[in-house]
């Protein structure tokens, strides 16, 4: 009996028609365009302004209730894209399914205290760089508890450089273009972290050829399946 899930090659399409492959340069550098330009040659640039954009924006900050709800209401009004943003829904859900823990409220808490005091003691605080301005954390779309913010596209998480305070995984900050379909199958084909937990996942929702596999401590392709 077949998979149902939807199948991820180490191949893609390109925007021109072009087959290329994963996890290459060209495909590092074109992750963006394609998801953006596919939605946008689908409802069009002002639906897309108006019902997709603010969804992004909200996803690209951390703030995974108001993505979600705005995700699924583009995703209502528009199917023709809910294959796009169905892995971000997955995200959201998956992190505000996990309960904030001692060290999560003490964040939200320090915040709210900050958030409380003028404007202008806030503008001073942070131009003169005080102690008290409190480090930017967003939830990890993995574990789900607040972490440092660190740019999805700084470093290596091979080398601990993008990693979750708690849970280690890598690149743990939302991102869009990241974490679409093309983003994960990108990091998936190029082995870009070292947890097996990413590639198990990736595998449980979609079926690949061919699979990466560890072989002398690194993700590496296995054989093309002859299915």
């Amino acid at each position: 009996m077949g998979s149902n899930k939807p199948k991820v090659s180490d191949q893609y399409e390109d925007l021109d028609g072009t087959i290329r492959e994963r996890a290459s340069i060209h495909d590092f550098g074109n992750v963006r365009a394609r998801i953006f330009t596919r939605i946008l040659n689908r409802i069009g640039n002002e639906n897309a302004d108006r019902f997709v954009l603010p969804a992004i924006n909200s996803y690209n900050v951390g703030h995974y209730a108001e993505a979600l709800e705005s995700f699924d209401k583009a995703t209502r009004l528009f199917s023709i894209i809910q294959d796009e943003i169905t892995p971000h829904m997955n995200f959201c859900r998956k992190v505000l399914s996990v309960p904030l823990d001692k060290n999560d409220l003490a964040y939200d808490q320090l915040l709210a205290d900050w958030n409380r005091k003028p404007a202008l003691l806030r503008w001073f605080f942070e131009k003169v760089g005080s102690s008290s301005v409190p480090t930017v954390r967003l939830r990890c779309k993995w574990c789900g508890h607040f972490t440092p913010f660190i740019d999805p596209n700084h470093g290596w998480a091979y080398f601990s450089q993008n990693n979750c305070i708690w849970c280690r995984r890598g690149y743990p900050m939302p991102d869009f273009a990241w974490d679409s379909l093309d983003g994960q199958a990108y990091t998936y084909y190029r082995g870009s972290v070292t947890e097996p937990e990413f590639y198990q996942e990736f595998e449980e929702k979609y079926e690949v050829s061919p699979v990466m596999r560890v072989v002398d401590h690194k993700w590496v392709r296995m054989n093309r399946s002859t299915d």
